[in-house]
């Protein structure tokens, strides 16, 4: 299973009122995530594989686990073309 985590360097995030709000420094980016993307995005600071994402989606907000895997999929897409994103 691989994991996936944020990026190490030149990425500040802060929670805040259970959203985030983070900065890219080298790209000089600002980002908000609504509650749902910030639970992703802090299970993503420890490192994460995708299935670890979608049962965290299905348990906190009691979805259907296709529609989970579809907003895990488009979300960490988004984060990767962003460049926010590393396996380990």
């Amino acid at each position: 299973m691989s994991l996936i985590r944020l990026r190490a360097d030149g990425l500040f995030w802060r929670e805040t009122g259970g959203e985030v709000v983070a900065l890219d420094a080298d790209a000089s980016r600002y980002f908000s995530a609504n509650p749902s993307a910030a639970l992703l995005w802090e299970r993503l600071s420890d490192g994460a594989s995708e299935d670890d994402l979608v049962d965290a989606l299905c348990a906190r907000y009691d979805v259907p686990r296709a529609v989970a895997e579809a907003d895990v999929t488009a979300f960490l897409e988004q984060m990767s073309a962003r460049g926010l994103l590393e396996r380990a």
